[in-house]
């Protein structure tokens, strides 16, 4: 049975990471370390929780979702564990959404058994790397280069006219998330916008 290395889940999001009603992890681990990355705190690949991939599912699935978001962090770089968890949730009747800073083509050329395992289990998948100088507000992704990839038609389409941008600011304990895409300067803002009001948001080491 595989692990993964998480850095956090959400149990509930709607129309914010993928449409529908999601649960969502964030796994450790990143060496791209593209410029203005919202998620920094993840890139570190001994840093978060180990977790029994099984355990994993069904814990996100107790909810009655309609599907689960894998995003990190880079998921593919823990491919044995994320073919595991795709195929799960398939298995249970449940959508998979995945982002991933590779490009499929990337993906598909790898001889990493474990990633042609996991692209058989993933009905959208979000490529390519964040790029500071293409970022703007975009339906699910954070910059013009990125695709939404329809692998299957178990997730019916975005509609045109989506605006995109939706996030959510959630607190667990004393910590704050954003969950989401979040539009160039969001965080900048939301951070004044607290100093204003006697809070100040520091970062976690």
């Amino acid at each position: 049975m595989s692990k993964l290395q998480i850095y956090n889940i959400n149990l509930g999001v709607r129309d914010i990471l993928g449409p529908g009603y999601r649960a969502v992890a964030w796994l450790m681990g990143c060496g791209r370390g593209c410029e203005g990355c919202i998620s920094p705190e993840m890139w570190d690949y001994n840093g978060g929780d180990e977790v029994e991939v099984a355990e994993l599912a069904e814990f996100m699935l107790q909810n009655n979702v309609d599907g689960i978001t894998v995003s990190g962090g880079e998921p593919f770089d823990q491919s044995a564990g994320l073919a595991e968890l795709l195929k799960y949730v398939k298995d249970k009747g449940k959508n998979t959404w995945v982002f991933t800073g590779y490009t499929l083509d990337e993906l598909r050329k790898s001889d990493d058994e474990n990633i042609t395992r996991a692209l058989q289990h993933i009905d959208v998948l979000v490529d390519g790397e964040y790029k500071k100088d293409q970022a703007g507000i975009f339906p699910y992704r954070g910059s013009a280069n990125q695709n939404i990839i329809y692998l299957t038609d178990a997730i019916p389409p975005i509609p045109p006219d989506d605006p995109g941008g939706r996030i959510q600011v959630v607190m667990k304990g004393s910590e704050l998330m954003i969950v989401g895409v979040p539009p160039p300067g969001f965080v900048e803002k939301f951070r004044n916008s607290l100093q204003q009001n006697g809070v100040e948001l520091t970062e976690k080491e």
